[in-house]
Formats: C-alpha cells, sequence, structure tokens
C-alpha cells in the first residue's frame, strides 16, 4: 500500500470517530435493553435484567422445570447478545471510576458519560474502522482513491449508516463486521490465496463473519452468500476450512449463550412469543413474515422510494446503484459477483418488506435491512468511478440530509421526516431533542433533553454546537488533499489527480455554507422586518412566547386533539390558551376549541367555546385566545381543515397543566383517545 492512502485512511478513520463520538442519542428501547445487560453482568453479576433503565425489547424466560414455588420468571433483551458481550469490558472498566466521578460531578455525569463511552467504544470504534475497510475493499476493483474515498463518505456519511454508527444498536457493526470478512476472504482465497498469513487472514475472517450473525442475527444471509461466492471462486478450496473453523468460535459462544438463558442452544429470542407483545407475529410461523399479497406493496415502496423510510429519499446518490450495476457489468472478472450482490440484497430487502414490523419502530431509513447498506454503495462505486464529480453533488446532498436527522433525532415515527421534522428543526437549531432516559433523568448538558452533541457540552448552542463538527471535517479534507496521490486519474480523467482531490473538503464546505445560511435563520436577522407587518390581534408577541418543547410538524390522521386542562381554577376565571402554528397560512392554521364533560364520565362530550381560525404569518409562531373557565371539567386543543399542518408528538407533557391522554377525532366530538400525546400549547389562569 502506497504511504499516501495508508495517510488517507488514518485520517478517514480520525474523522470518522471524531463525527461518531460527536452524538449522543439518548436512551430508548433497544439501546436500554443492551445497557441494562451489560450494567447487570457488570454490577450483579447475571445474564438476565434487574432492569435499570426498563426496555419493552425483552423477553420472559419462565423457571425450568423443579424449580422452588414462587421462583419468578427472568427477564433478558430480545436481541442478538453481540452488541451487550462487547460492551461488558468498557463498562466494568468505567464502574470502576464511579466514585471517582460521582465525587469530582455527579451521579448523573457518572451515568451519561459511562453511557456515551460505551456506544462509542461498542458502535463508534468499529464502524469508523469499518469505513477503512470498506475503502480498502472497494481497492479491490479500482484504485482510483477519489471514487474510493467519496464511496465511503457516501455511505458512512450520507446514508442511515450514519445515525446507526451513534447509537447502540447492532445493525451497523453487524454490517461492518460483514464487510470486514468478506474483504479478507475475497482478498486472501480468492484474490491473493499464495501470500504467506492468507490462511490467517482467511479465518480471522471466519471469526469476524460468525461475530457479525452473534451481533445481528439476520446478517447470517450476508455472511452466508458471499462466503459461498468466494468458495466457488478460491483456487485452493481447502482453505475455506479456515474460515469455518474460524466461525466455529462464535457459533460456540452463541450456541453457549442461548443454552444459560433458554436452555436451548439452537434458539432466535425472536421466535419466542414472550419476546414481544405483537400480535402480528401471529399471521405466519415465521415471525409474521408474508412474502407475497398485496399488503407487501406499501412497505416495497416506503422503504426504497417513500418519504418515510425509503433508501432513496433519505440518501439520493443511492440510485446510483443502477447505472453503477451496468458499469460493474462491464468489468471483467465481476459479473458473477453482480449477480451475487443484487440477489443477496434482492432477498435482505424483500425479506424486510415482508416483516409485519418493516418500519423498525422508531428509525431513520427502513432499520431490519440496514445491513446492505455497504453494498448498495458498492453497486453505486462503479458508476461513481465513471462520474466522480456528478456524484460528489449528490453525496454532500446526501450528507447534509442525513446530518439534520442525526443532529436533530434519528429515531422518529415522522410519514415525512425531513419535510415535517429534520429540515425544520435543524434549521431553527433545534439538535438533540430525544427525551427518552436511560438509567436516570440527565441533568447534565439539558434539564429536558437526554441527548446531546458534543458542541452543546462546550456551551454551544444551536447550529452553533455543529462548529466543531465542521472544522473537524474541513481540517480532515485540507490533510487528505495534502496527501493525496498525485496522478492517479479514473479512466475518464475526471476527479482523481490533483484537480479531483479539492473535492474531499468541497463536500464539507458545501455543508457548512448550508448550515452557516440555517443560522443565520436561527438567529432571525429578517424578524424585527417581519414583526412590523404583524400577524394579527392574535399573535403573542416574540417575548412572550412560551419555549417549543415539540418539534415534529406533521399532518396527523385526526383533524381535532384536545386534553384536560389540570390546572386549578374557579368558574368564571379567564383562561389564556396558547399555540403554536406548524405553518404559515392557511396550512398552519386552527381552530382553538374547548369542550366540557356533562355527563361527568370524565370524557369531553359538549364543545363550549371555539376561537375564530386563526393563522400565522410564519412558521413558529404562537397564537392566543381567552375564554371564561366553565365549572367542572375543561378540555381544550385545537381543530384544523384537512391537510394542515400541526405540531404533534408521541411523548407527554413536560408540564403538569395537561394530562398526558389525547381525546380526538376527525371533526367534531372526540371519537377515541390515546397516550401519551403532547403539542405545543400553554395556559394560564387570570382569575376574576
Amino acid at each position: 500500500m502506497k504511504g499516501s492512502e495508508r495517510k488517507i485512511e488514518i485520517v478517514l478513520f480520525l474523522v470518522l470517530l471524531f463525527t461518531f463520538a460527536f452524538f449522543y442519542q439518548g436512551g430508548g428501547a433497544n439501546q436500554n435493553s443492551r445497557l441494562d445487560q451489560m450494567r447487570s453482568i457488570v454490577e450483579l453479576h447475571q445474564l438476565n435484567l434487574k432492569p435499570f433503565a426498563g426496555s419493552h425489547d425483552i423477553v420472559q424466560v419462565d423457571p425450568p422445570p423443579g424449580s422452588p414455588p414462587g421462583t419468578r420468571a427472568k427477564t433478558y433483551p430480545n436481541k442478538a447478545p453481540g452488541t451487550s458481550l462487547v460492551g461488558v469490558a468498557p463498562y466494568f472498566l468505567l464502574s470502576r471510576l464511579k466514585p471517582l466521578l460521582v465525587s469530582a460531578f455527579s451521579e448523573d455525569f457518572y451515568h451519561l458519560f459511562t453511557c456515551w463511552l460505551v456506544t462509542l467504544i461498542v458502535v463508534g470504534i468499529p464502524c469508523a474502522l469499518g469505513g477503512v475497510f470498506f475503502f480498502r475493499l472497494l481497492g479491490l476493483f479500482h484504485a482510483a482513491v477519489y471514487p474510493r474515498l467519496l464511496c465511503t463518505l457516501g455511505l458512512f456519511l450520507g446514508t442511515p449508516a450514519f445515525a446507526y454508527s451513534t447509537v447502540l444498536y447492532g445493525h451497523m457493526v453487524g454490517s461492518v463486521l460483514t464487510v470486514v470478512s468478506f474483504y479478507l476472504l475475497l482478498k486472501y482465497g480468492v484474490l491473493f490465496p499464495r501470500g504467506k498469513r492468507a490462511a490467517r487472514f482467511v479465518f480471522l475472517g471466519g471469526l469476524i463473519g460468525g461475530w457479525a450473525v452473534v451481533t445481528e442475527y439476520p446478517t447470517i444471509i450476508i455472511v452466508a452468500i458471499l462466503s459461498l461466492y468466494c468458495f466457488f471462486r478460491m483456487p485452493r478450496k481447502l482453505r475455506f476450512a479456515w474460515f469455518l473453523l474460524g466461525a466455529l468460535f462464535p457459533a460456540g459462544i452463541l450456541l453457549g449463550y442461548n443454552y444459560l438463558v433458554f436452555a436451548k442452544p439452537f434458539y432466535v429470542a425472536y421466535f419466542d412469543k414472550r419476546a414481544a407483545a405483537h400480535s402480528a407475529y401471529k399471521r405466519s410461523f415465521l415471525l409474521g413474515i408474508l412474502p407475497w399479497g398485496r399488503q407487501i406493496l406499501k412497505p416495497l415502496f416506503q422503504t426504497s422510494f417513500g418519504p418515510f423510510r425509503g433508501f432513496f429519499h433519505l440518501s439520493p446518490f443511492l440510485i446510483f446503484i443502477f447505472p453503477g450495476s451496468y458499469y460493474f457489468a462491464r468489468g471483467k472478472g465481476w459479473k458473477g459477483l453482480l449477480v451475487v450482490l443484487w440477489l443477496m440484497c434482492l432477498l435482505y430487502f424483500y425479506t424486510n418488506t415482508s416483516y409485519p414490523y418493516w418500519y423498525g419502530g422508531k428509525a431513520m431509513g427502513p432499520r431490519h435491512a440496514m445491513e446492505i447498506l455497504p453494498y448498495l454503495c458498492l453497486l453505486a462505486f462503479f458508476f461513481i468511478v465513471r462520474f466522480p464529480r456528478l456524484s460528489t453533488l449528490l453525496v454532500a446532498l446526501s450528507i447534509f440530509l442525513i446530518l439534520t436527522g442525526v443532529a436533530v433525532r434519528p429515531e422518529e415515527y415522522a410519514a415525512h421526516p425531513y419535510r415535517d421534522l429534520y429540515v425544520g428543526a435543524f434549521m431553527n437549531g433545534t439538535l438533540s431533542t430525544n427525551r427518552e432516559t436511560t438509567f436516570q433523568k440527565n441533568t447534565v448538558v439539558s434539564d429536558y433533553y437526554n441527548s446531546f452533541n458534543l458542541g452543546e457540552v462546550a456551551g454551544l448552542e444551536g447550529q452553533a454546537s455543529l462548529f466543531p463538527l465542521y472544522l473537524v471535517w474541513l481540517i480532515g479534507g485540507l490533510i487528505m488533499t495534502a496527501v493525496f496521490p498525485q496522478g492517479n486519474e479514473s479512466p475518464q480523467g475526471q476527479g482523481s489527480g490533483p484537480a479531483g482531490s479539492k473535492a474531499v473538503f468541497f463536500i464539507v464546505l458545501g455543508v457548512l455554507a448550508i448550515s452557516v445560511f440555517s443560522l443565520v435563520v436561527q438567529f432571525q436577522i429578517k424578524t424585527a422586518l417581519q414583526d412590523l407587518a404583524g400577524a394579527g390581534a392574535s399573535k403573542v408577541a416574540a417575548k412572550e412566547a412560551p419555549v417549543s418543547d415539540i418539534q415534529l410538524r406533521t399532518s396527523p390522521g385526526h383533524r381535532l386533539q384536545i386534553w384536560e386542562a389540570l390546572k386549578e381554577r374557579s368558574p368564571g376565571d379567564t383562561l389564556l390558551l396558547k399555540i403554536q402554528h406548524a405553518a404559515a397560512g392557511r396550512d398552519g392554521g386552527f381552530y382553538m376549541v374547548a369542550f366540557g364533560d356533562e355527563n361527568a364520565d370524565g370524557k369531553p362530550d359538549a364543545e363550549i367555546a371555539r376561537s375564530e381560525f386563526l393563522i400565522s404569518q410564519k412558521a413558529g409562531d404562537w397564537s392566543f385566545w381567552t375564554f371564561p373557565a366553565p365549572a367542572g371539567k375543561v378540555f381544550v386543543g385545537n381543530t384544523w381543515d384537512e391537510g394542515a399542518r400541526v405540531y404533534f408528538d408521541r411523548t407527554g407533557w413536560k408540564t403538569k397543566d395537561f394530562s398526558p391522554t389525547m381525546f380526538f377525532s376527525q371533526g367534531g366530538a372526540p371519537a377515541g383517545s390515546t397516550g401519551p400525546r403532547s403539542t405545543n400549547m400553554t395556559i394560564e389562569v387570570e382569575q376574576k
């Protein structure tokens, strides 16, 4: 390997590592179940959960026959154990520092620091190393450095792989382990089998491929298909035995874990009926998967081109897989691999669309298909080689779009995440908005949110908190440019030499330019001019506007939402209601409404007051309305026209002014209830 390439790999690793370390996404069902198990192993010396953090991603295992009466069922994560097992060592080492950290800072700080650092060690570091190995894997197909670097940055910064390199999930760790395994087997088993240490690397490929399966069960599809491809291409077929031997070690660990937990070595927690209370699992014998019928049409669209979870919607540059496959087929010796990659990706993707929970819960992209992202990028790589300048534009756009989600809150249910949440919140500087806790509510960085970025830790706010990340990206791009190999051109002479090397940091420069613009928007330089025009008598003055707790702007399935007002009041008091507009004009307009409880059953049943139709000049403005307080319960909220957008989230209220239960309907009297739900609304009482 050339010295310049080695330097680029070092810089690439450091830039990716800092990027993944920069964000901590807070708590959640998936990460909490794993952190629970790590803590239980370290502090209680048991595999079953305490649980400390709490999670619904669990399975209850009944005590074995013959247990004493009253023996309780034990709780375990319903996940592959690899991520939890790897995290035990760093969690143990950090637990030795607990007295020091608690005395120097606080217990809040200890838990937050531990969760962040364990996530970085278990997920961030392997994914950053995965970037280097993916860069090397591309080198087996084409020597041009810039297209390889661009494709690698596109994968790890311009797809949901970015998001899942910052949270304690198994998807991206499992994915990069398959990449490393494939790279070692392809290079030392197929292309260069006569090397002195070739057998060792093939063995290592089996070890790593096996651990990918221990980390994320479905990766067995990828490991099996790619290893079989390499087996049939290997000139020395017996050497494949080293690969199988390496895979035996992680297989033994998995079988041992299953035996200790389920008393069955060949068992997967996903198949346990107690692992998830999902009735959809009952529609077929295998996790509810139905690979036929009309029900897969919606998932097929939404996980490909749709706005909800679509790969091509979230990462536009992935569209290059189609022309890239054409140029892949024109390459000598790789037509068989092209067919194998397509069949593998289609099988993996189609399995996900057939799964009843194809959307992956709160997620960015089709979470259960995340492992095929490196191989989609490999298919796109051959187009990037041919047209690096055009590719740079779409990769830069993809990086910016994904950054908005990672910086705000990647785990989301929004039907149109870019439109309804990510871009708006990002441009307003409302970042790190996950409220879910892990071991306890942390108030080290924020009094409200449990996620953060390192800029916020340093005291920066909004868009300014991302500037340290942009600075590292720019410095990394400049260093790569300085060490870029000269005369390393693509076949068309585009973009791989000195001219093309400049594009390494132009991508970052473009993202920085957009972010500077959004910083200007955040500080609202035009606010004074807009305020001069006014927004009607019902507009709340900027200095009196409440804090916006909810950032998700959407058009929910209902058109009326109200909550019980819990603030103390007396009949005849004046109630002052304030609600925020999610869009300008009629698109964000609504009526404020109040309902009473005439039959005293605790539910709203009669409308008692309604405001005029309220609109705002710009998204984010607040309107107010007053009405006299009735006797008994009062329920307040808003109703809007079909297609309008409102602030709405599946979380509870920050204050105790409203009940967490939302009553809703398509218009008219409330017909249903659910909770917790909330919007951007406040209520004040003006006594008579």
